[in-house]
């Protein structure tokens, strides 16, 4: 029994509710995705970066392998330095991983790539 001050509730379509639900995850899920970027590119930056040196360098400098390799661990991003084993350059490659937010058929994703930098040894 309903009292009189008691208002029903007026019931939506199970098709609008879930097209509104579906709108409203999607608004989350992208806030997260730019929540996620904004740190990558303030605070946690250093975690977005990836460095792949040329084995040739390490051997040519033992010494600078291992204070590479300790400062990498020191920071905790250790699996972040990458040796090239088969390369035979003495190169060492910057690659930044970003990411951004991409809308298909009402969904959001998150995107990931690597964008390299390059320094040479002379």
């Amino acid at each position: 029994m309903f009292k009189p001050s008691e208002k029903k509730k007026r019931k939506v379509p199970k098709k609008v509710l879930s097209e509104v639900q579906l709108q409203k995850q999607a608004e989350k899920r992208r806030k997260a995705i730019e929540r996620e970027i904004s740190a990558s590119i303030k605070s946690k930056c250093e975690q977005y970066m990836f460095c792949h040196v040329s084995r040739r360098i390490f051997d040519e400098f033992p010494e600078t392998e291992i204070r590479t390799r300790m400062l990498f661990a020191e920071r905790n991003i250790h699996e972040q330095l990458i040796c090239d084993e088969d390369r035979p350059d003495m190169q060492v490659l910057w690659y930044r991983k970003c990411i951004e937010a991409v809308e298909a058929d009402g969904a959001v994703d998150k995107r990931e790539y690597f964008v390299s930098f390059e320094t040479r040894s002379p």
